[in-house]
């Protein structure tokens, strides 16, 4: 409806790794959407609710393979953020592009739930 559009994806790893498949199907039709996968090898919503819940989490942890050789097999381009100034530069290059593209940023969600957790207590006091 709209091809002038840019199309950005966010997931995390691991909800990415259950439709991975489709990137095979974006080559194939070549439908250039930047696929921006936050990589931190756990199901980081799932481990914030145990570990408030339980005090530890169980089930969450998995390893990843290479995502950018992964999408490379497929054909796309795909880069790794090695330095906070790297994401910019990535999206701003993949947007360019007529293909689609992934874009690897390692994240740790501890430290957003520690500020979290401090502006709750923040609040409650």
């Amino acid at each position: 409806m709209h091809p002038e559009r840019r199309v950005v994806t966010v997931n995390g790893d691991g909800g990415f790794l259950m439709n991975v498949q489709e990137l095979e199907t974006a080559m194939r039709l070549k439908t250039a959407t930047v696929n921006v996968v936050w990589e931190n090898r756990q199901y980081g919503s799932i481990v914030w609710k145990q570990d408030k819940k339980f005090g530890r989490h169980f089930g969450v942890d998995f390893t990843n393979p290479d995502f950018v050789k992964l999408a490379e097999s497929f054909g796309m381009p795909a880069w790794r953020c090695e330095a906070v100034g790297d994401f910019g530069r990535h999206l701003d290059h993949a947007l360019t592009l007529d293909v689609p593209s992934l874009i690897v940023l390692p994240i740790d969600y501890s430290i957003d739930v520690a500020i979290s957790e401090l502006g709750t207590e923040t609040v409650a006091t």
